[in-house]
């Protein structure tokens, strides 16, 4: 069986070298081609094949000439070769906002109205939903993988129906998606978030593993753009026409301050502004909101692991320190408590903070500060 599975790799790996002189790698982003192809109904004897309508026929197909220069010398009629009607159509009730490199949609119904769309649109993007916490109003995509990075032509096709693990991308893609409120109650604010992993070879070269990789925020424009269209009713095709539309207002740079020994971000925005980018910078960061109080400016927030046990060289050196500090951060994450990290309003903008389950600060406070503010920053 060994002797089999390295000689089909060979062979399939000695034609991916001789293709990939003359592939061209799909730059689309894809997460559903590797669904199995459902086969065309078969008419019964008795029924009539219905007539196929050709206006989504691609022109030029099989050997067909669709212009030449003779045409267009003689002044003749050009064919129109798939030129869309509408580029970044305007959708209805909904609307892309941005503020610096931050981006989020508007849309014109209450949030119970939105929430099993959102869904929908995940589900039909080929993810599996995760995480679905309509209290917190977050959705969670499980980890997929890129697809069309993948060749799919000749030998490599056939042979990934029957050996799927032999094909990988190397890339993987996880969405957050956050629903909150508006002021009036009325409409609805969503906020998607990237995260994205990768393969790469392990220190000892023995083996690859996966490790994160960078957010990508054009990834999350267009999946903004499509799930755009998507509540407007409108086709992804449609979303595909153009690129992410080109947006107004650049936000002022956010301050890290040190005041005895806390950290605090100042945003010299108002707050509706400044919890918005919170909120977003939070999910890039990979902290988990449990739950938020808008009226009062509070994310009650959980960090992650390696947020929690990550220690400083100077921290490694103190061997000599007991393990009562971090006994009690443990305490603190592992329990019932959460940390808050809260926004309030200070003259003409607002001071963020985080705080522990005493309102104190700690360690992972002030790492999850800096993750912030690096996020803030990007």
């Amino acid at each position: 069986m060994r002797t089999l599975y390295l000689t089909v790799l060979f062979f399939e790996l000695l034609i991916l070298a001789g293709c990939s002189a003359i592939g061209i790698e799909n730059k689309r982003v894809d997460y559903k081609s590797a669904a199995t192809k459902i086969p065309a109904l078969e008419v019964p004897p008795d029924l009539t094949t219905p007539a196929i309508k050709n206006q989504h026929t691609i022109p030029g197909s099989d050997g067909e000439i669709v212009t030449n220069f003779s045409d267009f010398a003689k002044g003749g009629q050009v064919a129109q070769v798939g030129v869309a009607t509408t580029v970044l159509p305007e959708v209805k009730d909904v609307h892309l906002e941005r503020n610096g490199t931050q981006r989020w949609l508007i849309v014109g119904s209450k949030v119970e109205n939105v929430w099993p769309l959102v869904k929908e649109f995940w589900q039909e993007q080929g993810f599996i939903i995760k995480t679905d916490n309509p209290a917190a109003g977050l959705i969670e995509t499980d980890w997929t993988e890129r697809r069309a990075k993948i060749q799919q032509g000749g030998l490599s096709k056939m042979l990934s129906k029957v050996f799927d693990k032999l094909h990988s991308s190397g890339v993987q893609d996880m969405y957050r998606t956050r629903l909150e409120r508006s002021k009036d109650g009325s409409s609805s604010e969503i906020y998607i978030s990237h995260s994205g992993m990768e393969e790469a070879l392990d220190v000892d070269k023995n083996g690859y593993k996966w490790r994160p990789r960078p957010n990508d925020p054009e990834l999350e424009a267009s999946m903004l753009q499509l799930l755009m269209i998507k509540l407007g009713g409108g086709t992804e095709n449609q979303a595909q026409a153009g690129q992410v539309p080109k947006l107004q207002g650049v936000g002022a740079v956010p301050q890290l301050q040190e005041i005895n020994g806390n950290k605090i971000i100042i945003l010299n925005e108002p707050f509706d502004k400044s919890w918005r980018k919170i909120g977003l910078a939070l999910d890039q960061a990979g902290i988990e909101v449990k739950d938020k109080d808008r009226v009062s400016g509070v994310y009650f927030v959980s960090p992650s692991k390696d947020i929690a046990k990550k220690k400083s060289w100077v921290n490694n050196l103190m061997f000599w320190r007991n393990d009562s500090d971090q006994k009690s951060t443990k305490d603190s994450i592992e329990g019932t408590a959460r940390y808050q990290v809260t926004v309030r309003e200070n003259n003409a903008g607002c001071e963020v903070s985080v705080l522990n389950q005493g309102a104190g600060k700690d360690p992972v406070t002030q790492r999850m500060t800096d993750l912030l503010y690096k996020q803030l920053t990007k």
